[in-house]
């Protein structure tokens, strides 16, 4: 048996699909933005990616995967990508978020799958 734990993702201080459309985006709720510095959500993460480590250094069948790298830009992680919404309000992936990922948990899971 083998166990998956994603790393934490950001939280926004808006949800994306309240927020996304034009006639939204002056709704008193989307004043938090769609948007954090990488700075800001390393900080954030340290304690529980600190953690998450020391559980994956303990337990040889314990698996972190980390989908942020997917998320982000150079500077800062948005809950939009080309126009669609990544997360659905400020902390749940949109149907689109979890297209982005698929691939890439995919890979983890057959990797897993086939002993690498």
């Amino acid at each position: 048996m083998h166990v998956v734990i994603d790393a934490p993702l950001p939280l926004f201080k808006a949800g994306a699909c309240r927020c996304s459309d034009w006639f939204n985006r002056s709704n008193p709720a989307c004043a938090g933005g769609l948007s954090m510095s990488r700075a800001d959500l390393q900080r954030l993460r340290a304690p529980q990616m600190a953690l998450l480590a020391e559980l994956a250094a303990r337990y040889p069948s314990l698996t972190v995967w980390d989908p942020l790298p997917l998320l982000r830009g150079p500077d800062t992680f948005s809950a939009v990508q080309d126009g669609e919404p990544l997360f659905f309000d400020n902390v749940h992936l949109s149907g689109h978020g979890n297209r982005v990922l698929l691939p890439s948990f995919r890979q983890l899971l057959i990797g897993l799958a086939a002993g690498r």
